[in-house]
């Protein structure tokens, strides 16, 4: 039988995430937010987003 805390059959609770820290300060990006690469120039780092995606977002189709 079933717990309180098993909850509905099959379900698959989510991987645990420390929150105890503070979350990142505004430019401490190390991927993009978008497509998720890794950030190198230093203004995308600010932003959170790689000049292509910035571009993209910038100009969308």
């Amino acid at each position: 039988m079933a717990g309180p805390r098993d909850g509905p059959p099959g379900r698959r609770d989510a991987p645990a995430v420390d929150v105890s820290g503070p979350p990142a300060a505004y430019g401490d990006y190390t991927h993009c937010l978008v497509c998720n690469r890794p950030l190198t120039d230093p203004e995308s780092v600010i932003r959170g987003v790689g000049p292509s995606c910035w571009s993209r977002l910038l100009h969308p189709l």
